[in-house]
């Protein structure tokens, strides 16, 4: 069913989305260097950006920078709960596709799925937001990444109007009344920046693996870990405990994002006769974010 509001009227539905759900979307977030953009909750059109790209993925939405995973208290363990709230997040079609990927790595890869993702990501309802035309650094179009029908709803904001097409009855309900609009959401066709991925069998990674590129590479990373945050696909973490003070048996288990472009992502303890069993080593590598094919 396809929809035509006004700024004031999307602005209603959002209002009576949040009494049940997390609205998220691209939004600005005020910061030390002048403030990102980010996925935040949202409780108005005028939060939206919708003129720039994002700076994060909205997968730290189902997958938190910092997540809090148990909870300890002497003897007594229990898992950290949720809100009853779902989720319902506004992307554009390339975020959309990249949750099959993060999907395929927490639900799929093993015989149990990672419970702190599921009981986030089953929560999430997305709503598309249409892209009017890409942005100069975009290429989804090379990556087939242009186009998904997996979508609750879609928007398009155009000259002080909302176009909605709504899939979802849960979610068409909340459009009672608005007026009734043939709406389908286009998908760009064309990139101003394309590029081709070679074709590279897995008997040549080692051969890449030892190219010059990654020296030269090497000089500029600094290790910051940027380019995992914003990346859309990247779900590496580590885990840790945190004791509330020195001398208490209080405390939690956490896991945060990791960083294969960090200098000891592929640090580990392991036996060693020359300096007993507690010894670190790293694995030697040849650049930074390169040890997982060594």
């Amino acid at each position: 069913m396809g929809y035509r509001l006004s700024y004031g009227e999307m602005n209603e539905i959002i209002a009576g989305l949040n009494q049940k759900y997390r609205v998220y979307a691209p939004k600005n977030v005020a910061g030390r260097s002048g403030g990102t953009i980010r996925y935040g909750e949202i409780s108005a059109v005028c939060d939206i950006v919708l003129e720039a790209q994002s700076d994060f993925s909205p997968k730290e939405i189902v997958c938190p920078v910092v997540q809090t995973m148990l909870l300890f208290h002497e003897d007594i363990c229990t898992e950290s709960a949720i809100d009853g709230k779902g989720i319902i997040l506004l992307a554009r079609p390339c975020d959309i596709n990249s949750f099959e990927r993060l999907d395929t790595i927490f639900l799929e890869n093993g015989d149990e799925v990672d419970n702190y993702y599921a009981r986030l990501r089953e929560k999430v309802k997305f709503v598309l937001l249409e892209c009017a035309s890409g942005f100069e650094s975009c290429f989804c179009v090379s990556m087939n990444a242009n186009r998904t029908e997996s979508y609750n709803a879609a928007l398009r904001f155009a000259d002080g109007e909302v176009f909605a097409e709504v899939r979802d009855p849960e979610l068409a309900a909340c459009f009672d009344g608005c007026r009734a609009h043939d709406f389908t959401p286009r998908f760009i066709e064309q990139n101003e920046k394309k590029i081709q991925l070679p074709d590279i069998q897995s008997d040549g990674l080692q051969r890449l693996y030892q190219l010059d590129f990654w020296n030269e590479y090497d000089e500029e990373c600094v290790s910051c870990g940027s380019c995992n945050a914003v990346c859309p696909t990247c779900s590496c973490f580590d885990t840790i405990d945190i004791k509330y003070n020195e001398t208490s048996r209080d405390g939690e288990r956490r896991r945060i994002w990791a960083c294969c472009m960090h200098e000891n992502f592929a640090t580990r303890a392991t036996p060693c006769s020359c300096a007993g069993p507690t010894a670190i080593r790293t694995r030697p590598k040849a650049s930074k974010g390169s040890t997982y094919l060594s």
